[in-house]
């Protein structure tokens, strides 16, 4: 045991003294006591900033912070409220980068092979120190379970490990996010290993001139790949998973250019340019580092910006997509969405899922091409009272809110989910949607007869799990007569 303990006082030191330090995990027994099985890696305590198999070696004291379940960072990381965890997803897609840039053949051995590592942040925002491990696939084993193996650690000066440690030290020392109260923070992350990406001037040079889609995900770049210059049939282009941190986009060089898809690249604001008067009509940036609505160019139709960091959407903003049809800011950190979206005539679909509003603007309800509005998992205590004037809205997603009642509403919705609120009574403005096919109020407060139901012609699912019906056995007769009723039409209950 002296082992995990010198190691443990080692890393508390380099904590206490803001010492950058790198610590390579190999021997097994300290690699049961560090990480454990791969199912508990990336488990976390709410009371302390460890995994669990680590808490008996290091505790470190909860902050005096508010908790916030919606704000955890990455997986294995602090249960406290931050404003962004931008920097560190970021750091993370960093370290991928780099180490991806490596041959790893010489430990790959046919099974899944990964690193798994921990970075620690002191509370001014700076990286102290990162721990890591290497980690196999168990293939003796029927079962999904993982072993440790002493590889890395083994690695002789001068070689694989010390250039990783090299580059990864680098990146830390560059490393910066907002500062907090909490004595430090813990990010974790796995990266899978492979050998050296294929190169692309082969696999384009292999390709006929006059294709027309061309996907190049997880090729590790790291910058646009202006050889598909070449292509000038290319209509659909994807460079999903890689680390472009640039790219200019020019519609005399893809004059046919529809969809390009940048989704978990490294892109951030001011780093993509469209120039031209055209371009795609459809934008994939999901999973990269914008903070504000990129400007693309005035025809784009389809723009994806989930899971970045878009933490406000001004006029200014709105000015850049006027034509947009389909917008997705689903992950955001949204706290209010400008009265200027109304400007989006063309709107047909928005999704705000997952961000942190705790109101709608009146004039988003001037939006009459709007036909599926997505709210669920935000702050919202109310509806804006004009939604009933949104005669073109058909689907409106609005679960795990904080919904206590509701307006009148849009009265040609085919789907209202208003699930996991604090409703109480649904009937009165549910029993007037006559082209309602499916509704989900499960799991709120809502009581009394189920009549309205019955009023609803076109109903196909109906979704009313844990609401505060039915105690005595006149009122289970009068639900159960009520719901063989519904179930005779073809209707879904659940």
């Amino acid at each position: 045991m002296r082992k995990p303990l010198f190691l443990t006082l080692i890393l508390l030191l380099s904590l206490s003294a803001g010492a950058q330090k790198i610590v390579c995990i190999g021997d097994s027994t300290m690699l049961k006591q560090y990480f454990g099985k791969a199912r508990e890696v990336t488990s976390v305590s709410p009371d302390k900033k460890v995994t669990r198999t680590m808490q008996n070696t290091i505790v470190l004291p909860r902050p005096e912070v508010k908790q916030d379940e919606e704000n955890v960072g990455i997986p294995g990381g602090p249960r406290i409220s931050l404003p962004r965890q931008d920097a560190a997803a970021l750091l993370r897609k960093q370290l991928t980068s780099v180490t991806r840039t490596m041959d790893w053949s010489p430990l790959l051995t046919g099974t899944t092979t990964r690193l798994q590592f921990y970075v620690y942040v002191n509370p001014q925002g700076t990286a102290d120190s990162l721990i890591y491990c290497l980690v196999q696939a168990d293939s003796t084993r029927g079962a999904r379970v993982f072993r440790m193996r002493d590889r890395l650690a083994n690695l002789e000066a001068g070689s694989l490990r010390t250039h990783l440690e090299a580059v990864w030290s680098k990146l830390l020392g560059n490393f910066k996010m907002e500062t907090s109260d909490s004595p430090v923070r813990t990010y974790s992350g796995m990266i899978f290993l492979r050998t050296l990406p294929r190169d692309i001037d082969e696999f384009l040079g292999a390709q006929p001139d006059d294709i027309t889609e061309i996907n190049l995900t997880d090729f590790g770049l790291t910058e646009f790949p202006y050889q598909l210059k070449r292509f000038r049939n290319l209509q659909n282009i994807n460079l999903k998973d890689n680390f472009i941190a640039s790219a200019t986009l020019d519609r005399k060089d893809f004059p046919k250019l529809a969809t390009i898809s940048f989704q978990n690249n490294l892109l951030a604001n001011n780093s993509l340019r469209v120039t031209g008067r055209k371009g795609p009509t459809a934008i994939n940036l999901t999973d990269n580092h914008f903070t504000r609505i990129p400007k693309t160019h005035r025809k784009v139709r389809y723009l994806y910006l989930a899971n970045s960091s878009v933490s406000e959407v001004t006029r200014k903003d709105i000015r850049k997509i006027k034509k947009v049809q389909f917008l997705n800011l689903y992950g955001n950190t949204l706290t209010e969405i400008s009265p200027a979206i109304r400007r989006l005539k063309k709107l047909k679909e928005l999704d705000l899922y997952r961000n942190r509003l705790a109101s709608l603007p009146s004039r988003l309800t001037r939006m009459k091409k709007l036909e599926t509005l997505a709210i669920s998992y935000n702050r919202l205590e109310e509806l804006p009272a004009g939604i009933r004037s949104m005669r073109g809205l058909k689907i409106l997603y609005a679960h795990h809110n904080r919904l206590e009642a509701l307006p009148v509403l849009p009265p040609n919705l085919e789907t209202l989910d208003v699930g996991y609120n604090r409703l109480q009574e649904v009937s009165a403005r549910v029993q007037p949607l006559k082209k309602l096919k499916t509704l989900d109020y499960s799991y709120n407060k809502v009581k009394g007869d189920l009549d309205f139901l019955l009023g609803l012609p076109q109903i196909k699912e109906i979704y009313l799990l844990e609401n505060r019906y039915a105690g005595t056995e006149e009122e289970e007769k009068y639900f159960s007569r009520i719901f063989t009723t519904l179930v005779s039409k073809g209707v879904n209950i659940k």
